[in-house]
């Protein structure tokens, strides 16, 4: 197992969509001997229950394909190889501007198919 020497936030653009807030961060991971960028996207929302300043902030990775795919060329710019397909396919929907057709495409009650087990609560799909 490699030794993590830590992360931290190299970079951060806040972007308002439709009313809402969507952060991209580059985020850097240094390993003995390797440093990596991961795109990061979090989507932030404030938490009208109990008012300012708490907020709901759910957070992606970029290989779990977030839907939200408009992040800047600067932030792309600096995020190194992607490490999974799901990655790559994400940064090219931000560059091309292309949905998540995926989903989109989808006649109402199919459901897509998943390529690995998912875990909802106690049961798996």
């Amino acid at each position: 197992m490699a030794e993590t020497s830590g992360s931290s936030v190299f970079d951060i653009e806040v972007l308002e969509d439709a009313g809402d807030l969507v952060a991209f961060a580059a985020v850097e991971t240094c390993q003995v001997g390797t440093k990596t960028v991961t795109g990061i996207v979090c989507l932030v929302d404030l938490n009208e229950e109990r008012g300012s300043p708490y907020y709901f902030i759910k957070e992606m990775f970029e290989n779990e394909g977030p839907v939200a795919a408009f992040c800047s060329d600067r932030i792309l710019d600096l995020l190194t190889e992607p490490e999974t397909g799901m990655a790559a396919a994400w940064r090219d929907r931000c560059r091309t501007g292309e949905p998540f057709s995926d989903v989109d495409d989808l006649d109402p009650g199919v459901y897509p198919e998943i390529a690995y087990p998912v875990c909802t609560g106690s049961n798996h799909i």
